[in-house]
């Protein structure tokens, strides 16, 4: 299935060398320079009180920004021209624990709570943060996106009831990237009932509304992560051999269709969970460059939508429709030109068919 979605690459990077192509050939002459459009990092700081304090961002290069947070806790920083993903740091004015989170682009939300902070030290090893923000230059690229989200799914998973009860689905949501206001409901007022302490030997403890939480590092959900629905029915049993035709639209211009056969059942998405989990793990680590003689492109993903209908009935004819929805900002240069951020949608159709 991985496969399917690395073509989602190689279409946006097709798609994007086309941007940079047109653009230099719309040149004339008479050299311009073109300024980049800001790319900034957007959310809120809390720990269901607002933080007020210094936001500071690192990229894997080392590059360091900050900035303020203002009296609700929400903050920007410019991080233009820098290269994600990137670890953010809010260390609060006065006391107050300082708190961690992580971003995988730019022009992206990123929230810093005690939920971060808790899924990063889990991703981490359990390793100690700041060292982490330290080193990040050298160290970031042992901090995979699969790890970050394996384990928000555990964090989701242990504080599943206390989401529920606030209108929070803990199987789609994301509270590294979902935004949300400092007042008292939703993920706020979960916040202010949490209370996670890590400490120096790589342990830690939490509570909530002061009662000893016993937080199972082992816990899961029972489906994927992102915006994803689904409807269908299931009455067999996935089995057979089965092929997949890939199809749809870039930009609104027509990919096109590629039809992979002979497919073991083993291969086919089984579930919302499976289909939602293959996509937002590539999606997530879709961030990166690719450089060559007189192109230099940086591209990220966002806003994933999915959706997966099954029609199983254990014979043949068996089908699955899936669709996978976002939009791609590409920038980058082109022969001394620099091309701004451009976001392109991306809107890709999976059917699935099993054919012995």
């Amino acid at each position: 299935m991985h496969a399917h979605f690395s073509r989602i690459r190689l279409w946006m990077l097709a798609f994007a060398v086309v941007l940079l192509a047109s653009a230099c050939n719309d040149s004339t002459s008479t050299a311009t320079t073109t300024t980049p459009a800001a790319e900034t990092l957007s959310g809120t700081a809390a720990t269901g009180a607002a933080i007020v304090g210094t936001v500071s961002v690192v990229d894997t290069k080392g590059v360091q920004v900050n900035t303020t947070t203002a009296t609700n806790g929400s903050f920007t920083a410019t991080v233009t021209g820098m290269a994600g993903p990137f670890i953010v740091k809010v260390v609060p004015n006065g006391a107050g624990e300082t708190l961690y989170s992580w971003a995988g682009s730019s022009n992206a939300t990123v929230n810093v709570t005690p939920l971060t902070n808790l899924a990063l030290f889990m991703a981490n090893g359990n390793g100690n943060l700041g060292t982490l923000y330290n080193a990040w230059a050298s160290s970031h690229a042992g901090l995979t996106a699969q790890k970050i989200e394996d384990a928000r799914k555990v964090v989701d998973a242990n504080f599943s009831t206390h989401l529920t009860s606030r209108g929070l689905d803990p199987a789609t949501y994301n509270f590294f990237n979902t935004a949300f206001t400092v007042n008292g409901s939703g993920v706020d007022g979960f916040l202010d009932s949490l209370r996670v302490t890590i400490g120096t030997s790589g342990t830690f403890t939490v509570t909530v509304n002061n009662a000893t939480f016993a937080f199972n590092v082992n816990a899961t959900t029972t489906s994927g992560t992102g915006t994803g629905t689904g409807t269908g029915t299931s009455t067999g049993t996935i089995a057979g051999t089965w092929k997949t035709t890939v199809s749809g639209m870039v930009n609104g211009l027509a990919i096109d269709q590629v039809l992979t056969s002979n497919i073991p059942a083993a291969n086919i998405p089984a579930t919302q969970a499976a289909f939602n989990s293959a996509a937002e793990v590539y999606a997530s680590s879709l961030t990166g460059s690719v450089n060559t003689p007189g192109f230099s492109i940086n591209y990220s993903i966002g806003n994933l939508q999915l959706t997966y209908n099954p029609h199983i009935a254990g014979a043949v004819g068996d089908s699955i429709n899936g669709t996978y929805k976002g939009t791609i900002t590409v920038s980058g240069t082109a022969n001394g030109f620099t091309i701004p951020p451009t976001t392109v949608t991306v809107d890709i159709a999976y059917l699935y068919e099993r054919t012995s």
